[in-house]
């Protein structure tokens, strides 16, 4: 399965309606389908996912300084090699997402 820009989609149809030069069974189809592509569910909310990684993230990284100020013994270094290796991974994690996202930059 691969995912399309539905919205890029529409707006390719929508041209070839506003058109006048394209016949009117066209309009129609294009009609159709525009209906069709509106009807279907989302495969999955980016800009949500996206969300709750930085949240993830960043919880992580606010831990990780929690204990940074706090007297370090072997367990608390732990906890924050701990902290810092999974706010590290959603950091990776958000960076190959965005990467495959047209128009968006990596922070």
């Amino acid at each position: 399965m691969r995912l399309i820009d539905a919205d890029e989609w529409i707006n390719f149809l929508k041209k070839q309606i506003e058109d006048e030069n394209s016949p009117g069974e066209l309009k129609d189809f294009n009609y159709m389908i525009i209906g069709n592509i509106e009807s279907q569910p989302t495969a999955y909310d980016l800009e949500n996912m996206i969300k709750q990684l930085e949240e993830k993230r960043d919880y992580c990284f606010t831990e990780m300084e929690k204990e940074e100020r706090e007297e370090m013994d072997y367990f608390s270094q732990h906890i924050f090699e701990e902290f810092y290796n999974q706010g590290k991974a959603y950091n990776d994690s958000l960076e190959i997402i965005k990467s495959g996202i047209k128009g968006v930059k990596v922070k």
